[in-house]
C-alpha cells in the first residue's frame, strides 16, 4: 500500500483496506495499461469491529481530479455485505477493460457503512482519496479524444430511393 495512500484518508477503526491494486490478466501490478487491456481492481480489506452492513466502491480519477469512472455495490448491483466479525478479512475484485484516454489516473477506495443511499449518506470505515495510480498508454493506431471510449453496436443502412 502506497505511502500517499495516508493522503487525505478518513478512518474510523471498523474496517480497513489492507491494500488496493490494479492487476493484469496473470496477477501482475498494472502500472502502464494499454487501452482495451483487461484489468482486475483488486481491493482486501480487514474488519475491526461488528458492521451490520458494508458497501464498497471506487473512483478513478484523472490527473485534474475529476471523476472519470465511479461504480460501488448498488451500481454494480452485487449489493452490500452484511454481518461482518472482527477479524474476517475481504478481497474485492472488479474487472473491467481499460477504456481510457492516455493519461495519468489515481484510484479512490471506499469502504462505508450506508445510513441513507437515497441522499448518498454513508460513514466511512475507510476512504482512500489516492489507493493506486496508473498511466494508459497511448491508444494505438489512432488515439482517444475523451476521457473514455465505450463499446458501441453501429449498424449503418444505406437508403435507396
Amino acid at each position: 500500500f502506497l505511502k500517499m495512500s495516508q493522503f487525505q484518508r478518513i478512518r474510523n477503526g471498523k474496517a480497513e483496506f489492507r491494500n488496493v491494486v490494479l492487476l493484469d490478466e496473470y496477477d501482475n501490478p498494472v502500472v502502464n495499461a494499454d487501452f482495451g487491456q483487461k484489468v482486475k481492481l483488486r481491493m482486501a480489506f480487514e474488519v475491526f469491529d461488528n458492521v451490520p452492513m458494508l458497501g464498497y466502491g471506487y473512483h478513478i480519477r484523472d490527473k485534474n481530479g475529476v471523476d472519470v469512472i465511479y461504480s460501488d455495490s448498488n451500481i454494480s448491483g452485487t449489493g452490500e455485505l452484511l454481518d461482518l466479525k472482527p477479524g474476517e478479512k475481504y478481497i474485492i475484485d472488479w474487472s473491467f477493460e481499460v477504456r481510457l484516454g492516455y493519461g495519468q489516473y489515481s484510484i479512490l477506495s471506499g469502504i462505508s457503512m450506508p445510513l441513507n443511499i437515497e441522499i448518498g449518506k454513508v460513514e466511512f470505515c475507510d476512504y482512500v482519496p489516492i489507493s493506486f495510480q496508473f498511466i494508459v498508454n497511448p491508444r494505438r493506431p489512432s488515439q482517444v479524444y475523451g476521457l473514455v471510449s465505450w463499446e458501441n453496436s453501429v449498424k449503418i443502412n444505406k437508403i435507396v430511393p
